[in-house]
């Protein structure tokens, strides 16, 4: 039997609460549950097992066994790259999408962008809303800031403490869930602000979308993107990729004499035309 101990009871903008809670006797075994309108959604954290607790309509939950996320390691340099929570909440959202079988999303530096201010711009100015007090809307923010959607979507929360808590604050919601499960969606941006006189403390955004011209989310539609934000098309991004579309079925084969890669399979399909992209003038490699 495991037993868990409360460590704290957050409010959020929900009208629900937040338990955050250790489990006793195991270092790094922790609980989230988040109770609001006669629902429950929780994760459970163990060293090397994780659960999570989802609503299934009727007051029914499902507890399910599911294989703990692994974080990337890789950080941009650039400005609008996301900060450690900020990962850890795409992250997330990946994992969930894994879990139904649907693509996974792409961080988009402009989405980001976008996010972090709306979310800075609440926690200042202390207010919560989709509709900033500039009166633009979300579509408005992400079009500002260098996203030409063709389709798109925002999550905003207040009140959560930790990356795990609002993620099942928003899976806990349908609204929110219909959001982070969206099919229609590639990319995602994510921001976080703290504002110390503010009501809630603690504010999120993600803004969604599918940029102008792609039809179907692909690697094929990364192909010459900067993914990692520091300016340059290079090996990193394609780094960022095997994680995100990494699977065991991947093989991967480099050159000694050369820094890119030339062949890259994916679930049995070939991608040979990262090799262009990726060699360097002169280089002896096949092209």
């Amino acid at each position: 039997m495991v037993q868990a101990i409360c460590d704290s009871l957050e409010a959020n903008v929900s009208d629900g609460f937040v338990w955050n809670g250790h489990i006793q006797d195991m270092l790094g075994g922790m609980v989230t549950l988040i109770v609001a309108d006669q629902s429950l959604a929780g994760t459970v954290a163990m060293p090397s097992l994780m659960y999570h607790i989802r609503s299934f309509g009727d007051q029914v939950h499902v507890i399910r066994e599911i294989r703990p996320p692994l974080l990337r390691t890789e950080r941009s340099l650039a400005d609008a790259a996301p900060s450690p929570i900020e990962q850890e909440v795409a992250e997330l959202v990946n994992l969930e999408r894994e879990i139904e079988n649907l693509h996974p999303l792409i961080w988009d530096d402009a989405l980001g962008t976008a996010a972090r201010g709306h979310s800075s711009d609440m926690a200042q100015l202390n207010y919560f809303s989709h509709t900033s007090r500039d009166g633009r809307e979300f579509y408005q923010r992400i079009t500002a800031a260098g996203y030409p959607y063709s389709t798109c979507g925002e999550n905003i929360a207040a009140g959560y403490s930790s990356p795990q808590a609002v993620m099942n604050g928003w899976m806990n919601s349908p609204g929110h869930r219909a959001n982070i499960l969206n099919s229609a969606f590639c990319d995602l941006g994510v921001g976080y602000a703290f504002g110390s006189t503010s009501t809630y403390g603690h504010y999120w955004t993600q803004d969604f979308g599918r940029r102008q011209g792609v039809s179907v989310c692909t690697l094929a539609e990364y192909l010459n993107r900067d993914i990692d934000g520091d300016g340059d098309v290079d090996g990193s991004d394609l780094a960022q990729l095997i994680k995100a579309y990494g699977s065991e079925k991947n093989e991967l084969n480099f050159d000694p004499l050369c820094d890119f890669i030339f062949d890259w399979k994916v679930d049995e399909r070939d991608l040979e035309a990262w090799a262009p992209y990726f060699g360097h003038t002169g280089c002896p490699c096949p092209m």
